[in-house]
């Protein structure tokens, strides 16, 4: 299965990860809970950078996803939008 690794080092399960054209980062961790998925994406430390690493070992790294949108609840896992902060963010 995919995973996610976070800058911190601790790795998910990741049933999907993709980039929307609007700039919002897409992962959907499995065999969490949604609290649990809260604290994790909520951490920016974590999420400064974000491994996605495929079952046949291609990886992509993301950076700078920092911005916590959203979190849904799915059949698959807990799906968290993600994005950089905007310059008046930083």
């Amino acid at each position: 299965m995919d995973k996610i690794i976070f800058l911190d080092g601790s790795e998910y399960p990741c049933a999907f990860c993709g980039l929307a054209t609007v700039g919002l980062l897409y992962v959907t961790l499995t065999g969490l809970s949604f609290v649990e998925a809260a604290s994790i994406f909520g951490d920016e430390k974590k999420t400064a950078k974000i491994r996605y690493v495929a079952a046949n070992g291609d990886e992509t790294v993301f950076e700078h996803y920092t911005k916590f949108e959203y979190l849904v609840n799915e059949t698959g896992g807990q799906r968290a939008a993600l994005r950089q902060k905007y310059a008046s963010e930083v």
